[in-house]
């Protein structure tokens, strides 16, 4: 019995990565790009398949898509589903069913059977169900033959990932019957599954699927061994036989495979696989440690490899592992699966002999009773594999094998979750990279190729790509194409020779013909070896060329050409290798040039290709000026007596220098020399020595030559010319002149000196010495020296010889202004000849210019010091001193001695730092205290003295700032003495260096670097010339400034818009600064910002105009944000970092009146128009200036700016006291960094009626009594009709008319509210828990419902019941769904009843990791009602929070949006709070009712003007002893003073550690012996009246501003009142004085101070403040028409000082920015879905509205403290409810109600709803296009929430309060499982019985 396969397989590396990472270029995808199909952008694509007519299926999540054969769309369907549907399986059922198969995680992840032409469902495949979402499923139609014999089936393989969550749900290998025996359909009951539980705790992720020899296999990654924990991944192949009859599938049998490489790594996670050839191959992916160092989970790395399997190896050990499993008797090698738990081996005898049946069945399958689930011993280990190489890139995704025939190779295919396409060929155990594409998005797993293997489909997950398998055009040269020798060509691409390009092998003519198409492997190209001649003049004849080509190709009867740049010849063949063609005769060669080259080619007579082509050379030797170039560029030679260069032919010229390899040493030339040294501006001669020179030689055509020889021997021979004489045979000799040459000297500036030259012989034959004759020779500047050349030029033919001596220009005076310098070698080398001259001039000279007895040998000077740097040192020396003078010794041996102050200065070590004469250094020694004294240098026995030098102690006396961030960038200022001490002075913060800046003697700036320490404390230390001086005190890091948001979020292009920043650590920043980049042109403009607090910070917004061109058609760019921070880099890039969309806008414009506009002072308001004038601004950015006044409390609208001018006209002229011509003010508006002059105003003349007045009044008096009266009566009747026509026409423009015009109204409210609303902070948030409970639990018994129940925790039989509760009820969505709805449907469970439980579900499934599984249950019901809902019904869905799936939706908003209100809103929402309760609180409130005078709500506003004063009264803390000037009413009661007292004292405080102000009394100290104490119910003269009692307000104790101090001080009932003291009665008391609370005739109200006061009365007895309310039968909100107008004036001031604030809050809930929770995204991707289905978007609105807007939005704002850590007060609260409704309005469909049907504060909001209307649209829109929420994303968003809420909520306890109110309906819901069929088939009923019964009598005990 076979043990193991003999055969050891091998697993091949075929990728060398450390070659192709650095030799292939990753290429574009375009030009292989056959055609493609891209997605929408929001759909992720998952797989793809083809049909058998060759249509194309894609699948992406929620849409499938049919496309034709190029990629078109011909059909397109959404599949969404209640959860996203990632489409697992996509399959094509061939004939006859026809049939497209789509599998997902949506739908109930069952699979659907579809038409193939427009995709509608026609079917599914029962109860055949594939993995969720996160987990991966292969799945594979297979057609196969029956067991007939002419019958065939088709059945559907799935194989899907086994998790720890799912174990127990899916079996991991379903076989489905889709076609049965000769085609008929199959029955339901035709699915087999491995009949199995899996292991808890194992994990098995498929990973590919295919058929092969009869078998289905699977390549999967899983768990080692199930039995043994923290075993590693391994790859496993499966297999299934198709013939397969057991319904368990108990022949599914295992092989362990093995990819191991260099270093022991082990390639275990298998990624793709392709069979080819009878082959197996795989890519496989390293498997990384986790978290906890362990190797059994799903870690990939980024290390891949590629590993191929024989198939009839693999065969034999499958058939190896079921014969063992089921015959083997040594249990060693038999083995069945153990991650499958009813395996096993030899359940029952079987004939193993080979004879009998069941033998005969073993290699397809098993027996169940034989054999269950074989697998191969782990005891002969896993298929091992040989592995050449690792990789370390882009993890491998996809494989797909090919063969090029033409060449025999292989080649794969490799796509990367990089996004890469990798092309490798490979022979037998080594591949190379060839080629390497950029697909831009990660590539998925399948990859198909086309049956004549042309074109490859390639799919990612956002594009459908069909490629061709190569590009060969792109390799323009041969060495491109098949790169020759290294193996690495593309084996697709050969060198088609004759047509001279690259090309596939059946694209190249006649490719069959030796050397006519050479492929990728070829040793070279083909090229010319050489060219004889290899270059011709243009005078040579005749003009033959030979060209040798290797390899010639074989032309077979085509002729070859060649080709001279344009000129072309007929090629003869010599030889094999070798043509002959003529060159052109004529050629044309450049201008200036001596040769040109042209292109030398070689073409056939049958293609228009040049084949083979090299440079060949044309030259003309009459071109070339020089005899070395002549006779050794070309074939050339040059004729010496006429210096010309002529072709080289038999006898040229007379005298010859020849091309020959010494040719050039024959030519007249200067000798080489060494560098001539010229004094520049002496007269001087200069001698060079030059050879071959024309003299000597007969020359032809000339008769004679003179000679001369003088005494000395010496001879010398010209040329002479005869003319005839005066007799027969007589001639006249004439000698020329010797000096036939000249000395040409030119100087790098280009100026040239000619002299004329001598030649006398020299001391070889054709050598003579040149001599040039004397000559100044100079050059301007004052350089030292300057480079020369010296040329030698023969007169006779006007040439140059060959050659040049470099000449040195010099001056000796420059740079040497002493005799030191002068006469030292060091400075003067001795060939420059300078001398120091004594006598005037006293300077350094040349030789000859200086008398004889001037010049100095010797430098005799006195040492002069002119400066010593640095002047100071520390006293413990070490200073490097530079002395700088003259005359400082000719070297340095010269200098003796340095003595600084006394101090011996060591100059020893310095020499290199020694310039001769010039500068000396040396090292300060130690003085040991401090002194100064002069610098003394000796000099070879010279003595000089300089400067003072100072010996210094530093010291630090101090430095500035002490804190700054981690970053460093701060500069830090350091005062003391001495600090500029030295020459090296560093400063150190600990380890970190800190740059100087600047120093001073007292002063030390210098800028620190970040910190790289762990240490955040550091000392300052300056080091002197490396000795330190430390601070006393220390400088701290800090964590750098974090930005957390910025608001607004969009500008003006002019800049200048106030923008808040919110963060942290801005104090610790010296100059930040926000930057804008533009993104066109990425110029940055910047401005300075202003810190407020640590974590408030304003700045202006930098404009823009200038920094780029805007298109006309443009209202609106992006730019991103940054902030400079000092060293802080990381702010730089903010809004790109973050992902923050900030938006520049168009500048507004303002209507100019150049004859000026009218103001009607009746009317309250000045309206200004324009344009965009709200775009990218707000109310702060704007000042409108009325001559030189403010017009106060503006307010701006898209085309209009309102604001209330001064009641009397300011002054003529404008801001800056200019245009006061015309006598009238003039109207500017700064907005932001613009100003409009808009004109002159026109006040109406307010005299007019006084003056008619005066008129009439002179008749008689009785006129003057009727006129007045009869104008009283028409003043009041205008009046009542402009207010009423300004209520219906402009609301919003009626201004604070009584705040103006009333004197008992402070006009400095708007002030104060800025004042006071400039230094409020934002609100301590509530803790998460505290957030939680008044989200989930608003409104109910919070504390029954958070209490936690005793024991639960702690009861084992508890912890185990509802652990089981909650996996196997609780997470099931079909149970959760039923519980829902039966117990909405129940009408005895009340709205109470229903909060309770969806929010105790909210609390468990947070804290149990499982919002994600609550959310898609949500979402699921969510989509049940919208179908079952009729059309009106459909607006109203979701619109209330009294059903459980109401609330539950309510509190998923709330747990998503936790986290955006905190960074986004929480700050407008606290200042919206606070402007709302400083308004209000400015003027009187009835601490009664809670009714307020300033107020935007018509039932909470007083109906009567109270007249009232402000006070001042000064307050001292006793904690602190400070005094404080508080500013109060005289209408205040004395607890809304204490609350008043409280509120300022404590205001840094949370409301909640704030004492309460029933524990104080209020202290009135009214003059140093006197103090009485103040309360509401003293009983003082006059505050009773009948049955009424008044609370006493500070104007009845005759409180008056500055009057005395007041203190808080401990509540005492027997303190002295100020009744007593001043007069009154004894308060009527009751038997508890301090009981708090009223009688019934006093109801307290719901506000901070009703809520205090303490007044006990008899029960008959009613309590006032402000307003009696006498109204007992009817509502007390009745006003007559005379209080309406106060009333309206009133809240129209209001709601002006208010305005803005409640603008800031709509732009934070609907502000588009990118910050939006992926939730709400999902959330209202679902709406619009759903919508779009219905064809009905108005509904999609709605439902966002509903949920969003009103029942998150709206629930905030009117109940800030559920969010904050505040107390909310009655009329503060009433002014919200207003809010709340304007919210409302914004949201309802339709018209508003018309003015004269709205309520008032109705009116006063009525033209701010549309803009409020198209924000929310926009926002909505917004969020529509921020693209596709994926599945991936929503789960890290409730994995996100699921963190932050950690631990908020005790699990257990809230689990057990859900099921104690299940057990309380038990019957009920019983009922609705059963009748429910998926609950029924997952017997849920039964389920929760069990736990019921399980926990028994425990249950008992701890419920009772």
């Amino acid at each position: 019995m076979p043990k193991m396969a003999t055969t050891m397989l091998h697993c091949v590396f075929l990728l060398l990565y450390s070659h192709w990472t650095l030799s292939v270029d990753v290429k574009p995808v375009d030009p292989y790009v056959v055609c493609a199909f891209s997605s929408p952008p929001d759909i992720i694509l998952n797989h793809f398949t083809y049909s058998e007519d060759g249509d194309v299926f894609v699948a992406g999540v929620d849409v499938l898509f049919r496309l034709s054969q190029d990629l078109r769309v011909m059909s397109e369907l959404n599949i969404s589903s209640d959860v996203p549907n990632i489409n697992k399986v996509l399959a094509v059922v061939p004939e006859p069913a026809n049939k497209l198969i789509t599998c997902g995680s949506g739908m109930g992840q069952k699979c659907q059977l579809r038409n193939l032409t427009n995709l509608i469902q026609e079917g599914d495949l029962g109860s055949l169900v594939v993995a969720p979402s996160r987990e991966t499923t292969v799945g594979l139609v297979v057609e196969y033959a029956s067991h007939s014999v002419t019958g065939v089936m088709v059945d559907l393989y799935v194989a899907q990932t086994v998790t720890l969550n799912n174990h127990f749900e899916r079996p991991p290998v379903s076989v489905r019957c889709l076609i049965a025996d000769e085609g008929a359909e199959c029955s339901q009951a035709r699915l087999t599954r491995l009949g199995s539980a899996v292991s808890v705790n194992f994990r098995v992720r498929y990973a590919a699927v295919f058929s092969y020899s009869g078998y289905t296999y699977f390549l999967s990654s899983q768990m080692g061994d199930a039995s043994r924990f923290g075993h590693p991944i391994v790859s496993k192949l499966s297999r299934i036989c198709h013939n397969e009859t057991d319904e368990d599938l108990s022949g599914f049998t295992e092989i362990t495979l093995e990819c191991r490489g260099l270093n022991g790594i082990s390639y275990s996670i298998a990624q793709s696989a392709h069979v080819s050839d009878g082959k197996l191959y795989a890519v496989v992916v390293e498997n990384g440690p986790d978290d906890g160092g362990w190797f059994d989970n799903f870690n990939p790395t980024n290390r891949s490899a590629l590993c191929v399997y024989a198939m009839d190896q693999l065969i034999v050990e499958f058939d190896a592992a079921i014969t063992n499993c089921s015959c083997e008797d040594d249990i060693q090698y038999r083995r069945n699966n153990n991650w499958l738990r009813s395996a096993g081996c030899r359940f029952g005898p079987v004939d193993c002999s080979g004879s009998g049946t069941a033998f005969f069945d073993l290699p397809c399958t098993t027996l169940p009773q034989i054999a269950r689930y074989p697998e191969r011993s782990p005891a002969l280990g896993a298929i091992p594999g040989e592995l050449i190489s690792g990789t370390d890139g882009d993890s491998f995704s996809s494989v797909l094998i090919s063969n090029v025939d033409s060449v025999n190779q292989h080649v794969a295919f490799i796509g990367t979750t990089g996004g890469h396409l990798l092309k490798f060929r490979f022979d037998g155990s080594s591949g190379i990279l060839y080629e390497k594409l950029e697909l831009s998005h990660s590539v998925l797993s399948d990859v198909q190729i086309s049956d004549d293997k042309e074109t490859i489909t390639v799919l990612t997950d956002k594009q459908l790509l069909k490629l061709s398998v190569a590009n060969c055009s792109q390799y323009l040269t041969c060495d491109e194409c098949i790169k020759p020798g290294t193996g690495e060509g593309d084996p697709y691409c050969g060198w088609c020779t004759l047509e001279a390009r690259c090309t596939r092998y059946h694209e190249c003519t006649d490719s069959n013909i030796g050397d006519r198409w050479m492929n990728y492997n070829a040793d070279v190209c083909i090229q010319i070896v050489f060219v004889e001649p290899p270059s011709l003049s243009t005078h040579a004849a005749p003009k033959q060329v030979t060209v040798t080509i290797n390899p010639l190709p074989l032309a077979l009867g085509l002729s070859y050409s060649c080709n001279f740049g344009d000129f072309t010849s007929v090629a003869f063949l010599d030889n094999p290798t070798s043509l002959s063609c003529q060159a052109p005769d004529v050629v044309d060669i450049p201008e200036g040039g001596n040769s040109v080259a042209v292109d030398f080619s070689v073409s056939s007579s049958s293609f228009n290709a040049h084949f083979v082509t090299t440079k060949f050379h044309f030259f003309d030797c009459g071109r070339i000026a020089s005899c070395i170039d002549c006779v050794t560029l070309w074939d050339c030679d040059w004729c010496i007596d006429d210096a010309i260069c002529v072709y080289s032919s038999p006898n040229p010229c007379f005298n010859i220098s020849s091309n020959t390899p010494d040719g050039g040493a024959t030519c007249p030339q200067l000798s080489p020399a060494n560098t001539l040294y010229v004094p520049a501006d002496v007269d001087i001669e200069l001698e060079v020595t030059a050879s071959n020179l024309n003299i000597t030689r007969n020359v032809y055509n000339k008769v004679s030559v003179g000679f001369l020889k003088n005494e000395d021997g010496n001879s010398f021979t010209t040329e002479a010319s005869l003319t005839p004489g005066n007799a027969l045979d007589v001639f006249n000799v004439t000698c020329r002149s010797e000096q036939e040459y000249q000395c040409v000297l030119e100087n790098e500036d280009g100026n040239s000196f000619t002299t004329e030259a001598s030649l006398t012989p020299g001391n070889a034959l054709d050598v003579f010495n040149v001599t040039c004759r004397s000559e100044q020779y100079t050059y301007p500047e004052e350089l030292q020296e300057q480079t020369a050349g010296l040329r030698l030029r023969w007169k006779n033919q006007a040439v140059f010889i060959d050659g040049s001596v470099q000449v040195i220009l010099y001056k000796c005076g420059v740079d040497r202004p002493d005799c030191s310098r002068c006469l030292s070698e060091i400075t003067t080398p001795p060939e420059l000849r300078c001398t120091w001259c004594d006598v005037s001039p006293r300077k350094c000279v040349y030789e000859t210019e200086c008398r004889s007895d001037g010049v100095s040998a010797i430098c005799e000077a006195k040492p002069v010091i002119r400066s010593v740097f640095p002047r100071s040192g520390p006293i413990e020396g070490g200073t490097i001193v530079q002395i700088n003078g003259s005359d400082l010794g000719m070297r340095f041996e010269d200098i003796e001695m340095i003595v600084l102050a006394g101090v011996l200065c060591d100059h020893s070590s310095y020499s290199d730092l020694y310039a001769v004469g010039a500068s000396i250094t040396c090292k300060a020694g130690s003085s040991g205290s401090g002194l100064s004294g002069p610098v003394v240098v000796n000099v070879r026995d010279r003595q000089s003295d300089g400067p003072v030098f100072s010996y210094n102690d530093p010291r630090i006396f101090d430095f500035s700032p002490m804190i700054g961030p981690a970053s460093g960038g701060t500069a830090i200022n350091i005062t003391g003495t001495a600090l500029d001490s030295g020459r090296h002075i560093d400063v150190q913060l600990g380890e970190e260096k800190c740059v100087i800046d600047s120093i001073s003697s007292d002063a030390i700036s210098c800028t620190n670097l970040a910190l790289t320490s762990n240490e955040n404390t550091s000392s300052i230390m300056i080091l002197f010339d490396g000795h330190p001086r430390i601070a006393e005190r220390v400088y701290t890091f800090y964590n750098d400034p974090t930005i957390s948001g910025i608001n607004p979020r969009t500008a003006i292009q002019s800049g200048g818009n106030r923008i808040d920043v919110s963060g942290t650590g801005f104090d610790l920043i010296q100059k930040p600064q926000i930057r804008f980049t533009v993104s066109d042109n990425e110029i940055t403009v910047t401005e300075n910002c202003q810190v407020v607090t640590s974590e408030d910070m304003v700045c202006p917004s930098p404009g823009i105009k200038s920094a780029r061109q805007r298109r006309e058609d443009e209202n609106a760019s992006e730019v991103s944000v940054g902030f400079i921070m000092d060293g802080v880099t990381e702010l730089l890039t903010w809004s790109v970092e973050n992902k923050i969309a900030f938006e520049v806008v168009v500048d507004p414009v303002y209507e100019e009146y150049p004859d000026g506009l009218d103001y009607d002072s009746d009317l309250g308001v000045l309206r200004l128009e324009g344009t965009n004038l709200d775009l990218g601004s707000r109310s702060t950015d704007i000042r409108v200036y009325i001559g030189a006044v403010v017009c106060s409390d503006v307010a701006i609208f898209s085309t209009s700016l309102i604001c209330s001018p001064p009641e009397v006209p300011p002054p003529p002229g404008d801001r800056n006291g200019g245009r006061t011509g015309k006598g009238l003010p003039f109207v500017i508006v700064q907005h932001a960094n613009l100003q409009f002059n808009i004109g002159y105003i026109r006040y109406d003349d307010v005299q007019n009626n006084s003056l008619l007045t005066v008129i009439v009044i002179i008749p008689t008096i009785v006129l003057v009594a009727i006129v007045v009266l009869a104008l009283t009566i028409i003043w009041y009747v205008r009046r009542q009709k402009t207010i009423i026509s300004s209520i219906r026409t402009h609301p919003l423009e009626l201004q604070s008319r009584e705040l103006q015009h009333s004197p008992t109204v402070s006009p400095t409210i708007p002030s104060n509210l800025q004042a006071q609303l400039g230094e409020m902070k934002t609100f301590p948030l509530l803790c998460k828990k505290q957030y939680l409970l008044n989200m989930f639990f608003r409104g109910l018994r919070t504390e029954q419902l958070t209490e936690q129940i005793e024991n639960v925790s702690s009861d084992p039989l508890m912890n185990k019941a509802m652990n089981k509760f909650s996996s196997e009820l609780l997470s099931n969505k079909y149970f959760l769904k039923v519980l829902i709805n039966s117990l909405d449907q129940n009408l005895s469970f009340d709205s109470v009843q229903r909060a309770n439980i969806a929010s105790l579900l909210s609390a468990c499934f947070l804290q149990d990791g499982k919002q994600e599984l609550l959310t898609k249950a949500v979402v699921g019901l969510m989509r049940e009602q919208i179908k079952g809902s009729e059309a009106m019904q459909s607006l109203a869905l979701f619109s209330g929070s009294d059903t459980i799936l109401g609330r539950l939706i309510c509190n998923c908003v709330s747990v998503f949006q936790r986290r955006y209100l905190r960074d986004h809103a929480a700050k407008e929402l606290s200042c919206l709070y606070q402007a709302i309760t400083h308004v209000c609180e400015m003027g009187p409130i009835d601490a009664v009712s809670g009714e307020s005078q300033f107020s935007i709500n018509d039932q909470q506003i007083l109906k009567t003007q109270i007249n009232f004063n402000e006070l001042i009264l000064n307050v001292v803390s006793d904690a602190t002893e400070e005094q404080h000037s508080i500013s109060v009413i005289d209408v205040n009661t004395v607890t809304q003073v204490k609350q008043r007292i409280i509120y300022v004292l404590w205001r840094n405080t949370s409301f909640s550690d704030q004492p309460n102000p029933q524990k104080f009394d209020l202290m009135w100290h009214s003059s140093p012996d006197e103090h009485f104490i103040l309360r509401d119910d003293d009983d003082l003269p006059g505050n009773r009246e009948n049955n009424w009692r008044k609370l006493n307000t500070m104007a009845d104790f005759n409180v008056t501003s500055g009057h005395g101090t007041f203190e808080l001080v401990p509540h005492d009932p027997n303190a002295t009142l100020w009744s007593n003291v001043c007069g009154g009665r004894e308060p009527v008391r009751e038997k508890d004085a301090t009981t708090t609370g009223r009688s019934s005739g006093y109801e307290p109200v719901a506000s901070p101070y009703a809520t205090y006061i303490t007044v006990v009365v008899p029960s008959t007895t009613r309590v006032w403040h402000l307003v009696k309310d006498t109204d007992e039968d009817g509502p007390r909100n009745k006003t007559s028409k005379e209080s309406k107008e106060v009333v309206i004036s009133f809240m129209e001031a209001t709601r002006n000082h208010i305005q803005e604030y409640v603008n800031h809050y709509f732009e934070a809930l609907s502000n588009p920015n990118d910050d939006i929770s992926p939730a709400i995204q999902y959330l209202f991707q679902f709406f619009d879905r759903e919508g779009d289905k219905q064809e009905r978007p108005d509904f999609a609105k709605a439902w966002k509205d509903n949920v969003f807007t009103q029942q998150y939005w709206c629930t905030i704002l009117g109940h800030p403290q559920y969010v904050f850590d505040l107390d909310i007060s009655t009329y503060t609260s009433a002014c919200l409810d207003t809010l709340v409704r304007v919210i409302g309005d914004t949201c309802a469909g339709g018209n508003q109600p018309d003015r004269k049907d709205a309520s008032p504060d109705q009116r006063l909001y009525t033209e701010v709803i549309p803009d409020y209307k198209s924000k929310l649209t926009n926002f909505y829109e917004h969020v529509r296009e921020m693209g596709r929420v994926s599945p991936e994303d929503m789960a890290d968003e409730c994995t996100r929430v699921e963190q932050e809420f950690g631990g908020v909520f005790d699990l257990l306890d809230m689990q057990y309060k859900v099921f104690k109110i299940l057990e309380a309906h038990k019957d009920m819901l019983m009922e609705a499982l059963e009748a429910d069929d998926e609950c029924q088939e997952a017997d849920m009923a039964r389920k929760l019985q069990t736990i019921i019964d399980e926990l028994g009598e425990g249950y008992c005990e701890i419920t009772g």
